[in-house]
């Protein structure tokens, strides 16, 4: 067991992108080159620590700009993290060009590849008209395959849909990877309260034991406007503001079902803000877009394309630098008299 003598002396910074926050640090920085789950548990505390959804340790990389680690909230190591590979990304070119970013408004700034446990994701960042970061993420093909997304295929319809019960209410999910597992939940009553369902539904949902590693579980619905409404319960961090690769997995789904069009780009309104998803036809060459993500060569690996890939994907959306600070004898355990409150 940890001992509240032991501790962490690290500089890190403090990013979010459209609310899912995140601390990132740098292995060298971290004894061993590493945390522990129990140390990025208490990072992420947000009374006992710095506060955040997940923290992003950053390692050397032979074949990227860097190798991005992640670890959850709840001290998990997912595969994959949308939201923080664009915060990722954004801090590789701030920190490699400085503070004195000046290609000018809507130049890219920087185009690197950084690997991660789901692959390589190409990325490229600019400036917004406003003078903020905004990243464009080449996420590969999402895949379909149920295997992938940790299910077996007895549990599943014809269709390929899951249906389970969560707190007593029956469920449909469409399953989808984009390098870590995705549950989607198509809602057409346009009164549903989607933070509502997500919150009481997710991590019911998420934890079922037809999942075998968990999943990622989101409430997607289409305006009459063709905007997409999403909020998703995350495996290892819960309800979130945003999900980068849940709404790829999302816009892809819709675009399989033929309830969006291929080839256009799809506005997704997140709790926190909107993201930008474009997913080309199935069939298209990858070169039209930044480079093939991680989901796609993953799939392939495993025999995915029989289980149907969608079209390349590009997600952009923002990142910001929020500060930076630096852990000072941080314990590595919250204070054994500690007891839970109430939000």
């Amino acid at each position: 067991m940890l001992t509240g003598a032991a501790a962490l002396k690290a500089s890190f910074f403090k990013y979010h992108g459209l609310g899912n926050d995140f601390i990132v640090v740098d292995a060298d920085q971290l004894p061993q080159g590493a945390l522990t789950p129990a140390q990025a548990r208490l990072l992420c505390d947000r009374r006992f620590g710095v506060g955040a959804d997940g923290v992003l340790v950053l390692h050397p990389s032979p074949t990227a700009r860097a190798r991005m680690v992640i670890l959850n909230a709840d001290g998990s190591r997912p595969e994959m993290c949308g939201n923080g590979l664009r915060c990722v990304a954004a801090h590789l070119a701030v920190d490699l060009d400085g503070d004195g970013i000046d290609d000018g408004i809507g130049a890219r700034i920087d185009a690197f590849d950084v690997d991660t446990d789901a692959g390589l994701f190409r990325c490229a960042v600019q400036r917004t008209p406003g003078g903020d970061l905004a990243v464009s993420v080449g996420m590969g093909r999402v895949s379909f395959d149920p295997a992938l997304a940790g299910v077996e295929a007895h549990h599943l319809d014809p269709h390929g849909r899951l249906h389970l019960l969560a707190d007593g209410q029956p469920l449909t999910l469409h399953l989808a990877s984009t390098g870590n597992p995705h549950a989607i939940c198509l809602v057409e009553d346009p009164e549903a309260d989607l933070i509502a369902l997500a919150a009481r539904l997710g991590p019911v949902a998420g934890a079922n034991p037809a999942f075998a590693r968990g999943a990622n579980v989101s409430w997607a619905r289409v305006s009459p406007m063709g905007l997409v409404e999403l909020v998703v319960y995350e495996r290892g961090a819960g309800l979130t503001l945003a999900c980068g690769t849940g709404a790829c997995a999302a816009v892809a789904t819709l675009v399989r079902l033929g309830l969006l069009p291929a080839g256009r780009l799809h506005r997704v309104l997140l709790p926190g803000g909107a993201l930008d998803i474009e997913v080309a036809p199935a069939g298209h060459d990858e070169g039209m877009i930044l480079a093939e993500g991680g989901a796609a060569s993953s799939a392939s690996q495993v025999g995915a394309i029989a289980a149907g890939l969608s079209g390349p994907v590009i997600m952009t959306g923002p990142a910001q630098r929020v500060f930076a600070g630096a852990f000072e004898a941080l314990p590595l355990e919250r204070p054994s008299s500690a007891r839970e409150v109430p939000s």
